[in-house]
C-alpha cells in the first residue's frame, strides 16, 4: 500500500493525478498484462471527492511463481495538495472475480485520511 502528498499545480484535477499515478506505477518492470477493470465509482480521498481506477496484473518475481494481483489507484485534488492512494492485493483464487474490492479496511483507511 502507498499512500503520498504531492503539491499540484493550479487547475491539476484528480483525473489527472491518478493518471500519472497509474502511468509511473504500471509502466515499471514489476507488473505484466495488466488490464483496466473499470473506474472505482464514488472514489474519494478523506471524503474529498476524486477519481480511481482497478487494474488486475501480475506480478513478475524472481525466485516464485507469477502472482496475480488486483491493483487499485485513488486520487484526490484540494487546493494545491494531491493524495495519491494505491493499494495492491493478491487475488483471491476463490472469488477470481476482481471487482470484489480484496480487503474493505483500504476504504475505511482512505476516508480516515484529514486533509489540513
Amino acid at each position: 500500500m502507498l499512500f503520498q502528498s504531492v503539491a499540484v499545480n493550479g487547475g491539476e484535477t484528480s483525473q489527472q493525478l491518478l493518471n500519472q499515478a497509474i502511468q509511473n506505477n504500471l509502466n515499471s518492470n514489476q507488473f505484466t498484462g495488466a488490464q483496466d477493470q473499470g473506474p472505482i465509482n464514488g472514489a474519494e480521498i478523506g471524503y474529498i471527492a476524486g477519481s480511481g481506477e482497478s487494474y488486475g496484473a501480475t506480478v513478475s518475481q524472481s525466485n516464485a511463481p507469477d502472482q496475480p494481483v488486483y491493483l487499485e489507484f485513488l486520487a484526490s485534488v484540494r487546493g494545491s495538495t494531491g493524495a495519491v492512494f494505491i493499494a495492491l492485493s493478491p487475488l483471491d483464487p476463490n472469488s477470481p472475480d476482481p471487482s470484489i474490492v480484496p480487503n474493505q479496511e483500504y476504504d475505511h483507511l482512505v476516508n480516515s485520511v484529514v486533509w489540513s
